[in-house]
């Protein structure tokens, strides 16, 4: 429970919400039992071995009312998910690529404007490298 008390120190761990690599939540909610009432999230963005422990009504966010669009046909598209130059440093070319101006074609872009950060310092905690065992969890 070291998160939780460095969480209460920062003046939360009254509403905990843990965040973990898809495979150590799994783990954690078939070990943990039916008292452990923490929320606990998969986040591909995790690293495995790694857990967070977040103060959630600390969390503040807040997005634009209007998203903003443009169109261009001029301009070269990469079109795949994988980013890269369109050129590299040694003249191969990404691909699949696309001339906007050639295929007459457009591209659209939005652009929806957020902000989002945590209310007060030290509501977000984590434990790196974590060496997983199973514990039993009745005694905590």
């Amino acid at each position: 429970m070291t998160l939780i008390d460095a969480l209460s120190t920062a003046g939360g761990g009254r509403n905990v919400v843990f965040v973990a690599s898809p495979s150590t939540a799994a783990a954690m909610k078939t070990w943990a039992p039916a008292r452990f009432d923490y929320e606990i999230l998969p986040s591909a963005a995790v690293a495995k071995n790694t857990l967070i422990a977040i103060e959630a009504p600390a969390f503040a966010s807040a997005f634009s009312a209007i998203p903003e669009f443009s169109t261009t046909r001029q301009g070269t598209v990469h079109e795949n998910t994988v980013p890269l130059n369109i050129v590299d440093g040694e003249g191969t070319v990404a691909s699949p690529t696309r001339s906007l101006w050639q295929t007459d074609t457009f591209a659209l872009r939005t652009i929806l404007r957020c902000s989002f950060g945590m209310r007060s310092s030290g509501l977000v905690q984590y434990i790196s490298s974590v060496t997983w065992i199973k514990i039993d969890l009745q005694q905590l």
